[in-house]
């Protein structure tokens, strides 16, 4: 029972974690091709009569190797005004059962996916009874994020390991600058909420037959993000989300990518004004056409890869 309420403790907390490690499922469901700033993690975005500001790619894990902030961008954040990020934490935002992840009106998980698939989802999260009725009460959505934790990341949280947006948030904070949030937590839920039960199901499915490649999944993700290789991040999620179900594939990366990097530019256009900013999110937001990087370029910003 303590691994799977460790791991309900993560996504209680943090629905951008199960965002990042499920990215390597949700990368564009096009043919691969060379994406547009598809390698490095730290970028200029300039605009004239404006003060320079940051853009930063984040992993939002708290893996050692991820947490260790390269020197260019401790120096961006010596003279930052303000850090902007997908959510800015706080203790409050622990747990809480109105978030969106039960099903309510007397449903149950078990119904929905049959007792086979349910009992071996049970087995994966530590079984026994309490277990079972924790995530019978929980919507396919939120049962495959307690599955998808990278390898290793509950432990380092119960650790007192904070994950790398956080280490950004609090070395801001204790600098004096300002800090903003690009999303709520309720659009956030709303990006798997909002999807139909039947793609829902096949998420959770998803996630429970790659549950034992979580280990190598992960190091080729940070060995990835290591080497600033976002272009070999999105190849690697082609080819095994389009292959398992397309449909999901389509509206995930709709609903996980290009609709908040739409959302996110917006929100983050007042800080870039105000210049002298560093804004941060999760890696696989930055490259591609619909990417932040190219929508804040189509707008007339110059970008300059710095790391």
């Amino acid at each position: 029972m303590m691994k799977f309420v460790a791991l309900l403790g993560v996504a209680r907390r943090a629905l951008s974690l199960g965002v990042a490690v499920l990215c390597l499922a949700a990368a564009s469901p096009a043919a691969s091709g060379e994406l547009p700033y598809g390698k490095g993690l730290l970028w200029k975005i300039e605009r004239h009569g404006v003060e320079p500001s940051y853009v930063f790619g984040t992993m939002h894990l708290s893996d050692e190797r991820v947490t260790a902030l390269p020197k260019p961008l401790v120096e961006v954040l010596t003279k930052i005004d303000s850090l902007s990020l997908e959510l800015i934490f706080h203790d409050r935002m622990d747990g809480g059962d109105g978030d969106g992840r039960e099903l309510g009106d007397g449903r149950r998980l078990k119904d929905i996916i049959g007792p086979r698939m349910f009992s071996r989802i049970v087995s994966r999260l530590g079984g026994g009874p309490h277990v079972a009725a924790e995530i019978n009460r929980l919507k396919p959505w939120a049962v495959a994020l307690n599955l998808g934790p990278a390898s290793g990341e509950p432990a380092r949280r119960a650790r007192g390991m904070i994950f790398l947006d956080n280490l950004l948030q609090y070395i801001a904070a204790e600098r004096g600058a300002r800090l903003f949030s690009l999303e709520t937590v309720a659009e956030q839920t709303e990006v798997f909420d909002g999807m139909p039960m039947r793609l829902q199901v096949s998420m959770l499915r998803q996630a429970l037959r790659e549950t034992g490649a979580g280990k190598h999944a992960a190091e080729t993700m940070i060995k990835n993000y290591l080497a600033r290789d976002l272009q070999a991040i999105h190849d690697t999620s082609i080819s095994r989300m389009r292959r398992q179900d397309p449909e999901l594939a389509r509206v995930y990366h709709e609903r996980l990518l290009d609709v908040r990097n739409r959302l996110m530019v917006a929100r983050m256009k007042p800080r870039l004004g105000e210049g002298n900013a560093l804004v941060a999110v999760g890696a696989l937001h930055l490259p591609g056409r619909q990417g932040i990087l190219n929508l804040l370029a189509e707008d007339g910003y110059t970008i300059a890869r710095i790391y």
